[in-house]
């Protein structure tokens, strides 16, 4: 199996020069995973998604510009006739012919920001801002009978505070963790 890191990695230099660019886009990696759907910038894509008891599909967004096609049984429905789709990351299905429960359709559907919203941004910046000022102001040396004990004062890497989970809870695809 191959080595799923290497010391030649581009990436392995940047984190060790602490460049801003890599850091920022790490944030931005560390922040979609969080909040669980692609934020930014704004792509259609196509998947497959499970159709609810009630006809009610829940895409991996919370925020759907366009929903260009579904599917379901190999049957394209009509966005004027068939189904509703709202911003917040849903379809409503107006007709129910499926024999079985629950079924799989395909949805090509445009979601995303163009542009990040502010909010993410500013918790992408705290991040790598405490990072950057983690090795000169995170140690703590605290005294003990045998020396020294070093300790952080707060937690190493990309961690959220409570003030910054609540600042992303709007963006949270499963509501907040």
């Amino acid at each position: 199996m191959p080595d799923l890191f290497s010391p030649d990695d581009q990436d392995w230099a940047d984190f060790k020069d602490r460049n801003p660019e890599y850091l920022l886009r790490v944030a931005g990696s560390f922040l979609q995973e969080y909040l669980g759907w692609h934020v930014s910038p704004s792509l259609t894509e196509t998947l497959s998604v499970t159709v609810g008891q009630r006809g009610i599909i829940m895409l991996p967004s919370r925020y759907v510009t366009a929903v260009t096609q579904l599917k379901i049984s190999d049957t394209v429905l009509d966005v004027e006739t068939d189904y509703t789709w709202e911003k917040g990351g849903w379809i409503e299905t107006r007709r129910v012919f499926f024999s079985e429960w629950p079924n799989k359709a395909e949805v090509t559907f445009t979601h995303g920001y163009a542009d990040c919203p502010l909010e993410i941004k500013q918790v992408a910046y705290e991040l790598v801002n405490s990072v950057l000022d983690s090795p000169a102001g995170n140690v703590t040396q605290l005294s003990t009978p045998a020396g020294y004990r070093v300790s952080l004062a707060m937690p190493a890497g990309f961690n959220l505070n409570a003030g910054q989970i609540q600042l992303l809870a709007g963006y949270k695809l499963f509501g907040p963790t």
